[in-house]
């Protein structure tokens, strides 16, 4: 009896594989330079909603299922764990996945990232998926994941918009004086 339930644990109740490279999908992530991002210091999360979502502010991040890339051995890729959202949620659900740098400024976290001068973030597409209710039925796959290109965000010094605005009123006055 015990060999058949610890079988069932990798089957459906609301779970899906959280990788980037699994069965029909391949969705490569870039770092902000282009090319495949090969540190392990860049995370993968997950955010999720039940139903149809169009907003990604409606999303939830579902907190056991972040995982680091695989490094330079497999740039671009990560293969983390079996996500199970739970035998409550089970139909469509949208999901988007979520990336940051943990090794550059605002590292711990993908909403610091984003928020951060030096951050290095990205994001896919909002997709929908059928998550399985019955816990006879496998895992799925990520199907709807697009590759993604980080951004690194450059934000100015203020001394850099002090200049702009002194550049600025100084061509008005110039322009008004003629």
């Amino acid at each position: 009896m015990a060999i058949v339930v610890a079988g069932t644990g990798a089957y459906g109740q609301g779970s899906f594989n959280f990788s980037n490279f699994s069965g029909p999908v391949d969705a490569p992530v870039r770092d902000s330079s282009g090319g495949l991002a090969g540190s392990s210091a860049i995370m993968a999360g997950v955010m999720w909603g039940a139903g149809t979502v169009s907003d990604p502010t409606q999303l939830s991040l579902f907190p056991a299922a972040s995982t680091p890339f695989l490094g330079a051995a497999f740039p671009g890729y990560f293969f983390g764990p079996g996500v199970t959202l739970g035998a409550a949620v089970n139909g469509t659900v949208t999901l988007q996945v979520v990336y940051w740098n943990s090794a550059l400024p605002g590292g711990s976290s993908f909403a610091t990232a984003k928020d951060t001068q030096g951050g290095e973030w990205g994001a896919s597409s909002l997709f929908q998926a059928q998550i399985p209710s019955s816990a006879l039925t496998p895992a799925i796959d990520l199907v709807g994941l697009t590759p993604v290109t980080l951004t690194l965000n450059v934000i100015p010094e203020p001394s850099t918009l002090a200049f702009l605005g002194l550049g600025t009123g100084a061509l008005l006055l110039f322009r008004r004086r003629k």
